[in-house]
């Protein structure tokens, strides 16, 4: 793998660029270079690659052999930046033109979920009716503008909106929401029974055979339901939405050089007072998004007292080239305040200024000013770790009542062949037996062992005064 990072260095091919090309993190892409076979790497990532650099195979002879021209450079900049633009639209789905970032987003996310909703097999033909009823509201919203209001509504009772929203016509809305509330306040405290609404209940159905139309009456009473249940219920969430992944990203780095790996899934219960100030603000910085790095390169100006070229960078910051063969410093640039605002977001509380940290055995952050810069260590301990597989399946989420978000996740480390139910190495012998006759690169296996002799953790996220989420505790369930 030494000469696919040398190759990507000539071809001015950024961790960021790669990173956007294949449709992961820039981590993941740090994970996937370390790897020592490029075999190794997820197959549709691997085929991104090779289709990338026009190869047929990841061999280390066929890498070797690429000749870098400037025509080959040319195509494969082309290739990837036709990439990167497609990576990022729905094209192939959908006619998104005339549509902004945030109109394509939303048509995705509805599109996801209701796909998802009709595949769940224990309540497929109940979905299906729900998702059809939906569609029908949508194909009336023009002509009964009070689907709108109750939508509204919706998005009030259940906390994604303010309730002092009025987005429609103000009066309109205010008053059709007092209605509702009271109506809803009366069947909830047990006012109302089918008895006493039978006659009113025949005319609405003698009403609609006339009109042949889903008036308002209609969506209140399916709206009565699924109100009724929203909220003396706790709530179920999509597992794959983007509250729970950014979530689920600030449990810890799977790579054990990196925040010290999956601390969080330990036999006993860890809150932010068992982590260091270093290992927090590690995972401060590997919660930022790609957009909140700025990363920059350095030509090496000079050579330390232990043979380490270095670079200067700022002021007074000096970093290191990656191997004593590269003469540039690759480093990012963070502004303060970005840290500040991930790990509150992380933790709940404000941040525990260090003048540098560690985010993995080899590459520092140095604060300097309202900056930190990133990059290579001129000094650093190397530690070494058996290689490990580690699993992790989401399986529910769920926000309660109390405005709690809670993750439940399985947890399986494979080292060596020997399974471990935590990561503080809990040895599950009879995992370790059956897996000797298992292919886990399978993922159906993979998923059946980790479901069978994983631990289920609970992983408990709080809300603060403004309703953001921020990871409290974890504990085995």
């Amino acid at each position: 793998m030494d000469r696919l990072n040398e190759l990507l260095q000539e071809l001015g091919i950024s961790k960021v660029r790669l990173a956007k090309y294949l449709g992961v993190s820039r981590q993941m892409v740090y994970n996937y270079l370390e790897l020592e076979d490029l075999n190794k790497w997820p197959k549709e990532k691997k085929i991104l690659l090779l289709k990338l650099l026009d190869i047929e195979d990841g061999d280390e002879g066929t890498i070797k052999g690429i000749k870098i021209t400037t025509d080959y450079l040319m195509s494969v900049e082309n290739r990837l930046n036709q990439g990167v633009k497609s990576s990022s639209d729905m094209d192939s789905f959908f006619d998104m033109k005339g549509l902004n970032k945030a109109e394509q987003t939303l048509i995705a996310d509805i599109t996801y979920l209701i796909k998802e909703k009709i595949l769940e097999e224990n309540k497929k033909e109940e979905n299906f009716n729900a998702m059809n009823y939906l569609y029908h509201m949508l194909q009336s919203i023009d002509n009964v503008p009070e689907i709108k209001y109750i939508l509204g509504y919706m998005s009030k009772t259940t906390g994604f909106i303010s309730p002092d929203e009025f987005v429609f016509d103000e009066e309109r809305q205010f008053i059709f929401e007092g209605i509702l509330y009271s109506a809803l306040t009366l069947y909830n405290n047990g006012g109302a029974s089918r008895s006493k609404l039978a006659e009113s209940h025949k005319r609405f159905v003698k009403d609609m055979k006339k009109k042949n139309i889903i008036t308002i009456l209609a969506v209140i009473t399916l709206v009565i339901l699924i109100v009724y249940i929203v909220l003396y219920q706790d709530k179920k969430l999509d597992v794959t939405s983007k509250k729970v992944t950014e979530l689920y990203k600030t449990l810890g780095e799977v790579d054990i050089n990196k925040c010290g790996g999956l601390i969080t899934y330990s036999d006993k219960s860890i809150t932010a007072n068992d982590l260091d100030i270093n290992n927090r603000l590690c995972r401060a910085y590997y919660s930022l998004n790609d957009d909140q790095i700025n990363t920059q390169i350095e030509k090496s100006s000079k050579t330390n007292s232990n043979g380490i070229k270095i670079c200067k960078i700022g002021e007074s910051t000096t970093l290191a080239t990656t191997n004593e063969n590269e003469t540039e410093c690759e480093y990012q640039i963070i502004e303060k305040s970005k840290l500040k605002e991930s790990y509150q977001n992380i933790y709940g509380s404000e941040i525990e200024e260090e003048d540098k940290f560690y985010i993995s055995d080899k590459e520092i952050c140095i604060k300097e000013g309202e900056v930190y810069y990133c990059g290579n260590a001129e000094n650093y301990n190397v530690s070494i770790a058996p290689d490990s597989t580690i699993y992790r399946i989401i399986d529910k989420a769920i926000e309660k009542t109390t405005g709690e978000l809670i993750i439940y996740d399985y947890f399986l480390k494979i080292s060596n062949n020997i399974c471990y139910s935590t990561n503080t190495n809990s040895e599950v012998k009879e995992c370790s037996s059956e897996i000797k006759n298992k292919d886990l690169t399978n993922d159906d296996e993979a998923i059946k062992i980790v479901k069978k002799y994983g631990s289920i953790y609970k992983h408990t996220f709080k809300s603060d005064s403004n309703k953001n989420h921020y990871w409290y505790k974890s504990e085995l369930k």
